[in-house]
């Protein structure tokens, strides 16, 4: 009967203790899915972003910027397009390489006073080839150019 008594808390201390530590994992397991469900969501805007820049379409970043947070606060989004690093020759100086960088910070969330969890920080940048060759652009212009030459001399053969 002693060691019985003895043991009257015990119980009651590790079940204090187990909760604290399933809270903990809970927590973890929040703070880990809202990262990634903010950098799956940065991810996907910044290649639309790419996409709809290169192709000279309307901008619509405050749209897709309301799609990572709600509101499209803390949301940055830039674009910009270069020349094609490699010159073929008739194309040299083409309209081609598009660079997307999306950033987005989520302030850091409480659970209750107790448990203050860090702030959310993600950063994706894509480049890719993208362009629009219509015949308003620049690019456009100067292949629409090449394949008449390209024609008109086979044509004169």
């Amino acid at each position: 009967m002693s060691v019985r008594c003895n043991s009257r808390g015990q119980s009651m201390v590790e079940a204090a203790l187990a909760i604290s530590l399933l809270l903990i994992l809970l927590a973890g397991g929040y703070w880990v899915c809202t990262h990634l469900f903010l950098a799956a969501a940065v991810e996907s805007v910044a290649h639309a972003q790419l996409l709809r820049f290169g192709r000279g379409q309307s901008d619509i970043s405050s749209a897709l910027a309301a799609t990572v947070l709600p509101g499209g606060r803390r949301v940055e989004m830039t674009g910009n397009t270069g020349s094609l690093l490699q010159s073929v020759p008739p194309f040299s100086g083409l309209a081609g390489s598009t660079v997307s960088s999306v950033k987005a910070s989520r302030r850091g969330d409480e659970i209750r006073a107790f448990l203050p969890l860090s702030q959310h920080e993600t950063s994706i940048s894509r480049e890719a080839t993208v362009d629009s060759w219509s015949r308003d652009t620049s690019s456009g212009k100067k292949i629409r150019r090449t394949v008449q030459g390209v024609l008109l001399t086979g044509a004169l053969r």
